[in-house]
């Protein structure tokens, strides 16, 4: 698992027991059922932060993203909570202009109920937030671990040239 799967599990854990306090505090109706979607979704997101092959994991994230939007669409609105992070893992997994494409976030928007509006603003812009600060964070890591690996080698030359 790397930084950011780590970061985006944390992110999708913060938006279920939100939306989990939706459910529990209002639509008793649809409780049972947010509950198993939940942990689908959950048990989604810990595969995605577990499994190595990049086109398993890919299909995973595709997977996680149908699952949401078709949860939002034919469930229940409060599922729309969860689609943020989800998109943000779709724009991990794949390597083009990422903060153009954050945009797309903010397509749903469109659909989501006008008094949800401003918490799903919030969470947007906090997994967006949590997004380009792992990234970054991962960014330099790499670069950091490249200086430290140059200077063992060249402190190893060093020694074999003595």
């Amino acid at each position: 698992m790397n930084r950011i799967d780590f970061w985006m599990l944390m992110t999708k854990l913060i938006v279920i027991f939100y939306t989990a306090f939706l459910f529990v505090s209002g639509d008793r109706l649809f409780t049972p059922y947010a509950v198993l979607f939940l942990l689908l979704y959950l048990c989604m997101a810990i595969a995605i932060c577990l499994i190595k092959p990049c086109a398993w994991r890919r299909g995973i994230v595709l997977l996680a993203l149908v699952f949401t939007v078709g949860l939002s669409v034919r469930a229940h609105p409060a599922f729309l909570f969860l689609l943020p992070p989800v998109i943000f893992d779709v724009l991990s997994e794949y390597a083009f202009h990422r903060y153009f494409f954050c945009l797309f976030v903010f397509v749903p928007v469109l659909f989501v109920p006008f008094s949800d509006l401003p918490f799903y603003a919030a969470i947007t812009l906090f997994c967006l937030a949590i997004f380009v600060l792992a990234h970054q964070s991962g960014v330099r890591l790499k670069k950091y671990e490249a200086v430290r690996q140059h200077a063992v080698e060249h402190r190893k030359a060093d020694e074999t040239a003595e």
